[in-house]
């Protein structure tokens, strides 16, 4: 005998936040392109859903300015300009440095035996590996390294910051392009924040990764041809 009636289906979030993800994902791999069109009741009709939570995807999708919604003609997935991105450098800048001068004071040891296992396997590619085959196999330990990093800051929110506008600058490639121009320099970098992340050395740290970010633009400002017409000293 049931011992309650008309019990909801159980799902783990709510539908505009699957629908959020869901398009999120679509428009930063790039299965969604910029200038893609599409509506709110074609979105519905998709997940078999009313336009109330696809509405309210919607409208974050269009706060984290991705879309932009136009009345009585749909969404539009936005492009990303050379504005944007250097703008996006400058707030990574802002936000990152921050990061890590929490990561810095609240890093534990576990983390930072995490973050030295991923340094000990990328030296066993540099040592091991030559060309195109040691850039793939060197940015998945880039990729887990800066999320243990970040991660060890200890503010969600923050947190949620930085990998937004990561994928904004993955979207385009900027990320790539910027590493495989200067991979060993990266790993460099990143054992040099090793060390100062176990002497807790907050303010080395932050200064050091805004050093690296700083170089990252000037690589991106000088090999992205759309770069050439903005004014670098606006930015960073």
């Amino acid at each position: 005998m049931s011992l309650l009636k008309n019990i909801p289906a159980i799902s783990v979030k709510p539908v505009r936040e699957i629908v959020y993800e869901h398009l999120r994902e679509a428009i930063v791999s790039g299965n969604l392109p910029a200038g893609s069109r599409f509506t709110g009741s074609q979105i519905a009709e998709e997940f078999g859903i009313s336009r109330t939570p696809v509405r309210e995807a919607m409208q974050k999708l269009e706060a984290e300015d991705l879309i932009e919604r136009t009345p009585m003609k749909g969404n539009v997935v936005k492009e990303i300009v050379p504005s944007d991105i250097a703008h996006i450098f400058a707030i990574r800048k802002a936000i990152e440095t921050l990061a890590l001068r929490y990561t810095a004071k609240r890093i534990t040891k576990k983390e930072l035996g995490l973050l030295k296992e991923e340094l000990e396997q990328a030296q066993i590619l540099f040592d091991t590996i030559e060309g195109e085959n040691l850039i793939e196999a060197f940015l998945p330990h880039v990729y887990q390294y800066n999320r243990i990093m970040f991660e060890a800051c200890r503010s969600p929110r923050l947190i949620d910051l930085i990998w937004q506008h990561r994928e904004l600058l993955d979207r385009n490639r900027v990320l790539r392009i910027t590493v495989e121009k200067r991979f060993a320099r990266s790993f460099a970098i990143r054992s040099e924040l090793y060390h100062l992340f176990e002497k807790n050395a907050a303010e080395d740290s932050a200064r050091l990764w805004g050093e690296h970010l700083d170089y990252s633009f000037t690589l991106w400002f000088e090999n992205a041809p759309e770069a050439s017409r903005l004014d670098k000293r606006e930015y960073m």
